[in-house]
């Protein structure tokens, strides 16, 4: 019997559909109360890296807090709940994803796997650390404008633009 990953193909707007099911169920170690609390979050960005790249991604989350945003990241799973539903989770229900690209990111298959899901979503924010060229960002995400993560005005223009979508009835 085929998964609803496997029913749903190539279709974007089924899978889309099915990410967005999967956002109102209760997530890893979650309880019903979460559940309603996660109803009633603020709207938040993710943050997709590499873990070598954590020191220079924790300053871009700190300065985009200080703009007044919330942000979610690894770091803010709790031990015992279940990573990759977290992360699904945390995917599926912010309004943008900012991928941070790295020599390090680059090579990372869970990287690569949040940047195609924020992209099938619509909510992907690319973003690149100095010491990685436009050519070395991966095939499939080149055709996206990557700017440096220290650019901080355009990454606020973009996630903004974003956060204005987000806001618009489906």
């Amino acid at each position: 019997m085929p998964s609803d990953l496997e029913d749903a193909g190539s279709d974007p707007r089924r899978l889309r559909a099915m990410l967005q099911r999967a956002a109102r169920e209760p997530v890893g170690n979650s309880s019903p109360a979460d559940a309603t609390a996660r109803i009633n979050e603020p709207p938040f960005l993710f943050v997709a890296y590499a873990r070598a790249d954590q020191k220079v991604v924790r300053l871009l989350i700190d300065e985009l807090r200080n703009a007044g945003l919330e942000v979610r990241w690894d770091q803010d799973i709790r031990i015992g709940d279940d990573f990759r539903d977290c992360i699904g989770g945390y995917l599926a229900r912010s309004f943008a994803v900012v991928v941070v690209w790295s020599p390090a990111s680059v090579r990372s298959k869970f990287t690569i796997d949040e940047a195609s899901t924020a992209e099938l979503l619509g909510k992907l924010v690319t973003l690149r650390t100095p010491d990685l060229s436009p050519q070395e960002v991966p095939l499939g995400f080149r055709q996206y404008r990557c700017e440096s993560i220290f650019d901080r005005d355009l990454i606020l223009q973009s996630i903004a633009a974003l956060a204005a979508d987000a806001r618009q009835p489906a």
